[in-house]
């Protein structure tokens, strides 16, 4: 009983000291207070703060400090505009004393819960077979295929829009479902035709929905099916002139190093929609390497899946490596297909694989593939699909990381055009994205002097269906706007051009060998022998005849002398019986029968005819898989070519050499058709040359290269054979590398190749050397194929990037089987690698020297460390410390950074540092004396992104971001790449650029822009971007690249380009929204290379109270005075604008004051 009551009284003294805790104290008075000291919000979310302990009648000025990431009211409600900090003040009055009470906000990125039915708009037709199937009707406009402005029908205008996009749809379906696109040109095991359907584009949607499948295979073969672009009924509108993207806000990734990264691992799906809008889209457990993935299921269509929107995340033309794991637990081997999906300025869609993989049961399977971005698009999505809507599948690590070639590697390569410029040129298969891929053009550029666009250039592309039917003559009518995009681009770089191709039975739409241009079919089926309304001989011949002359004389007269060839005719004989192809595959056949060659002679009649009235040089060839043919399918084409050499109107026979035999045992028909057509008089190129080579081993590239040297040797031995030497004038390769080789997407033996002389980084292989050797007079000896010959190919290639599938035939034994997808290596399933650790640091401790193996700051010794950065400063003011990278590869993030550095550039770069810049928050760095906010010189490298804001300040005669000068010298630039952000560089000592050079430049630079919001100026005597002004006279060119972004520029003599007394800048724009602030100077320097396209025009806009915004036609282009004002303080915008547009166009340019006022301007480019 004891124990008893002394554990009560303990008990009830314990509590009486809580209670009186507990108890407010009378005797202190509350202090006022925020409700709140800290607080975490999401982007777009509210918070309400309030003052504590004062009178109703208190007055409360609130502030916020950083308005760009929060802003406040003046009751206190807080609104989170963009991740990152604000400080909220809140000041008053209260019994006779002055109060500042703060509140830290922290914004963050938003998430939102899981979404199962995504509200996704799709289209309101839309496949339902398996991808095996081909669409069974004409859609009224070709995915990716817009409307262009006719170049010879006057009464007809439909307007121009932007050109064909990589991954342009292929042609126009016509037979019923569940048969192949076209017929065979040939028997398989025979030699070589070309496929019906490129690969890398997009198979196109019908817009009549067939019958869904009623069984379930468990071993379908590979290829995605996709939605169509519009109804029939409503074609979807064309813009008047080419738009500008503004850009938009990215998909956030905390991982520096990748353009997207999706991992599900937050336990939502908030950037996934659903395609068809009805799917189920859950996170659930159980992911690759990981706890969570995303589950597809409750599909209704085959088409339907998650997509993903990476417009902003992604930069046109540029390289991606896609990877992400899928799995699927259906049963057997199923088909998981990774897409693009692109909607052009018109509202035109176009679907491109990416890469197809085959997916085993209940196993997580890579997705592996590295492509090249489309470009001039308003949208682009990734998204995943499998056939058989009924069964569910699992996405996880969806990641795009941007990838870039070791150029000094690449370009240290002989040259293959230089090691046979006594022999022939060298040429290779390209689509425009290409061309306006930086690195790859440089690598084109390097190794050949021609191009054939594999696909841009055939009659799909150029036939204008929609401006044919109401011609008013009945005659067709083209479309420029792609021929424009091709030979341009050619033209731009001195690369001589094969077009490729003319008079085709594939690829050519149905509707242009039918009455009205509309077909009409027999009520059994959509192929081409079930069309009963063909026109006759004569309609059909003046249909070729404008189509041909149109063609030639619109290429001639714009870009005379870019095309050096012109397939004319391209595959006509038929390998079965050595005739002329007929109704099976072709519509030519099926009107003028198999032995009628009228349509060939007078093919070539008229492209002479043409050709001599444009005063062209080019040649006219006759194009096939002659040479590995049988010899009597080679007596064929001599026979049908006969009446056009008789005249005159033929010069060549273009051999493509689709190689299967890696032993070239068919050498003799090589050698045999080389001697039949120089008996003939005819000049010869090889055309598409490759070797299906499957073998990557070291024994298997020996065997290739083997092959190359032997098939190379036996033209070089006919070219010098003095008896009767064959004219050989071009041997083009129909692939740039292993990564985008056709053969991958036309078997469908699951098989990889490698038939390229370069790898997928594309560095040369041993068959690049032989070849090399070759021309130098070194023959190796012929190695033993360590492969056994493979059937030769049903179809030639007619792209270089990957396939859009359909399946191999499985009925019509006459059909051609389409290409199937590209199946990049699958490997195992391997741990992904952990993510970079980062350091923070702090500038305010001192001085930061990163090197290549880690870093010190202030007096301390070096910390071993090789992950990322991220620095920031916990000074009130500008620290006077600096940044140093001496070496190595660094991710850099400035999280708002404040530097003014007297006794070095703020941050400086040298000896082979390359420094990826991300931007976070708000930085000025200032550079005093002879110092660069940034300094890059030569052998350094520089890319900024992020979605920050950077104030780069060059001081005497240096440049905002770029080069220094001690005052007597300077340092040589290295390369800028600005890829994101908002960047306002300027050089407020005179004498150097925004963003480039500084004063006595020495040239050799590099400048480009991909994105991002610019704001670049020099206070005089140099360029806003390019040139410092007072050149070295040994300097050498600089090149400045402007591929996008919002730039704003003002210089002494040019906005964009060469400073004062300088000529060592190269501009090339061609893309993004320009405009200068220079009082009547010109836009770009004297070397622009896109003058033929673009044009600057001048708004005088001195008198407006300041730029709320600009649009050309209807386009905002995210300009504003902001920059100025963020720079000068002053409220007025007095200095003229000058703007980029399009030349030969009419724009209607609004100016909006910071009135509200719109003020138009009707401007003739």
């Amino acid at each position: 009983m004891q124990k008893n009551g002394k554990k009560l009284l303990a008990w009830m003294l314990a509590a009486s000291m809580v209670f009186s805790f507990s108890m407010p104290t009378q005797a202190a008075k509350k202090k006022p207070a925020l409700s709140k000291k800290k607080a975490v919000i999401t982007v777009g979310k509210t918070l309400t703060l309030k003052v504590k302990n004062i009178s109703k009648k208190t007055k409360v000025t609130w502030k916020s400090k950083n308005k760009k990431i929060a802003t406040v009211s003046k009751k206190g409600k807080v609104k989170a505009k963009k991740a990152g900090t604000a400080k909220i003040t809140a000041s008053f009055r209260y019994q006779g004393k002055k109060y500042v009470k703060t509140c830290k906000v922290t914004v963050r990125k938003k998430k939102t819960v899981v979404v199962t039915n995504a509200p996704t708009k799709v289209p309101t037709k839309a496949p339902t077979q398996k991808p095996a199937v081909t669409p069974t009707a004409t859609p009224t406009q070709k995915p990716g295929t817009p409307t262009a402005t006719p170049t010879q029908k006057p009464a007809v205008t439909p307007t121009a829009t932007p050109t064909q996009k990589p991954g342009t749809p292929t042609a126009t379906p016509t037979q019923k479902p569940g048969t192949p696109t076209a017929t065979p040109t040939q028997k398989p095991g025979t030699s070589t035709a070309t496929p019906t359907q490129k690969p890398g584009t997009p198979t196109v949607t019908p817009t009549t929905e067939p019958a869904e499948p009623t069984a379930t295979a468990t071993n379908e073969p590979a290829g995605p099916t996709v939605t169509p672009t519009a109804d029939p009924d409503e074609p979807t509108a064309t813009p008047t002139a080419e738009p500008t993207k503004v850009p938009g806000t990215p998909i956030p990734v905390e991982d520096p190093t990748k353009a997207l990264l999706l991992d599900f691992e937050d336990g939502t799906n908030q950037y996934v929609t659903g395609r068809q809008g009805e799917e189920d889209l859950t996170v659930v457990e159980g992911g690759y390497n990981d706890n969570y993935c995303l589950k597809v299921s409750n599909r209704v269509k085959n088409w339907a899946g998650p997509m993903i929107d990476i417009t902003h995340n992604v930069t046109d033309f540029t390289t991606y490596k896609i990877e992400a794991y899928v799995k699927q637990t259906t049963g057997g081997n199923k088909t998981i297909n990774c897409m693009w999906e692109s909607m052009d300025y018109a509202g035109a869609m176009a679907y491109t694989t990416v890469q197809n993989v085959v997916v085993p049961n209940g196993t997580w399977t890579k997705v592996d593939a590295t492509v090249v971005a489309p470009g001039d698009v308003s949208k682009l999505s990734l998204y995943f699909e499998m056939a058989n809507y009924s069964n569910d599948f699992y996405v996880d690590n969806i990641s795009i990381t941007e990838k870039h070639l070791d150029m000094d590697a690449v370009l240290a390569a002989p040259s293959l055009k230089e090691a046979y410029a006594n022999r022939f040129p060298m040429g290779c298969a390209v689509y425009s994205y290409n061309l306006q891929n930086p690195e790859i053009l440089s690598f084109i550029k390097h190794h050949y002097s021609t191009v054939t666009f594999a696909d841009e250039l055939k009659p799909e592309n150029l036939l204008n269906e929609e401006a044919t039917k109401a011609s008013e003559d009945g005659m067709p009518v083209i479309n420029t706007d792609v021929i424009d995009k091709c030979l341009s681009l050619a033209q731009e770089n001195d690369l001589s051009v094969r077009f490729h191709t003319l008079v085709w039975y594939s690829q050519t739409p149905d509707w242009y060998f039918c009455k009205n241009y509309t077909p009409e079919y027999d009520g059994t089926g959509t192929a081409k022998k079930n069309i009963t309304n063909l026109v006759d001989k004569e309609t059909m011949l003046a249909r070729i005849e404008s189509y041909v002359k149109q063609v030639i004389t619109y290429a001639e007269t714009n870009y005379p002398g870019v095309v050096y060839a012109y397939d004319v005719v391209n595959e006509v004989i038929d390998s079965n019986g050595c005739k002329l192809r007929t109704v099976s595959s072709s519509l030519y056949g099926a009107i003028f029968t198999d032995d009628d060659n009228t349509y060939i002679t007078k093919s070539f009649e008229y492209a002479r005819e043409a050709e001599k009235a444009a005063n062209s040089s080019a040649k006219l060839f006759y194009n096939d898989f002659v040479g590995l043919a049988s010899p009597g399918q080679m007596k064929a084409v001599v026979k049908y070519l006969a009446d056009a050499k008789d005249a005159g109107n033929i010069d060549g026979l273009g051999m493509q050499a689709h190689q299967t035999n890696l032993g070239v045992a068919d050498g003799d028909n090589i050698k045999n058709a080389l001697k039949l057509f120089q008996q003939n008089g005819y000049e010869v190129q090889i055309t598409e040359l490759d070797f299906a080579s499957k073998d990557n081993s070291e024994a298997g590239n020996e065997t290739l290269a083997a092959a190359y040297q032997k098939f190379m040797n036996i033209i070089l031995q006919r070219m010098d054979d003095t008896s009767a030497p064959v004219n050989v004038s071009n041997v083009t390769f129909w692939n740039l590398t292993d990564l985008d080789t056709w053969l991958n997407s036309f078997y469908s033996n699951g098989s990889t190749y490698y038939p390229s002389l370069f790898d997928e980084n594309y560095l040369p292989k041993k068959a690049f050397t032989a070849l090399i050797n070759l021309a130098n007079g070194v023959v190796e000896p012929t190695a033993t194929p360590t492969v056994a010959p493979t059937a030769t190919p049903t179809a030639t290639p007619t792209a270089t990037p990957t396939a859009t599938p359909t399946a191999t035939p499985t009925v019509d034994p006459d059909a051609t089987p389409t290409p199937t997808p590209v199946t990049t290596p699958t490997p195992e399933p391997t741990a992904e690698p952990e993510p970079a650790e980062t350091k923070e640091l702090d500038l305010a401790q001192g001085s930061i020297v990163i090197s290549a193996t880690g870093y010190t700051i202030g007096s301390a010794e070096e910390t071993a460390f090789t992950g990322n950065y991220t620095i920031s400063s916990t000074a009130q003011s500008a620290t006077a410390y600096y940044i140093l990278v001496t070496g190595g590869t660094h991710t850099i993030t400035l999280d708002n950074l404040v530097c003014t550095s007297s006794e070095s550039s703020p941050i400086k770069l040298s000896g082979d540092a390359k420094v990826n810049l991300i931007l976070a928050g708000t930085s000025a760095l200032t550079g005093s004396g002879y110092h660069a906010g940034i300094e890059v010189p030569s052998g350094c490298e520089l890319t900024i992104s992020g979605d920050g804001q950077l104030t780069a300040l060059g001081g005497n005669e240096s440049a905002g971001i770029g080069a220094a000068s001690d005052g007597k010298t300077s340092s040589t630039l290295g390369r800028i790449i600005i890829r994101s952000g908002t960047i306002i560089a300027c050089n407020t000592g005179r004498n150097a650029a925004g963003i480039g050079e500084s004063r006595y430049a020495k040239g050799g630079g590099e400048i480009y822009i991909y994105g991002g919001n610019i704001y670049a100026t020099s206070s005089g005597n140099g360029a806003g971007v390019g040139g410092g002004g007072t050149a070295d006279a040994s300097a050498e060119t600089m090149k400045i690249g402007i591929y996008g972004g919002i730039i704003s520029a003002g210089g002494s003599t040019y906005a964009i380009g060469d400073g004062k007394s300088q000529s060592i800048c190269k501009v090339t724009v061609t893309g993004g929204a320009c405009y200068s602030t220079n009082s009547g100077k010109t836009m770009f320097g004297s070397t622009w290379e896109t003058q033929d396209t673009y044009v600057g025009t001048e708004i005088d806009t001195t008198k407006l109270s300041g730029i709320q915004s600009v649009t050309i036609d209807g386009v905002d282009q995210g300009i504003s005075s902001f920059y100025i004002n963020a720079q000068s303080g002053t409220t007025n915008y007095k200095w003229k604008l000058n703007l980029y547009v399009k030349k030969g166009v009419s724009h209607t340019i609004v100016v909006t004051d910071t009135n509200g006022e719109a003020h138009e301007y009707m401007v003739d480019a």
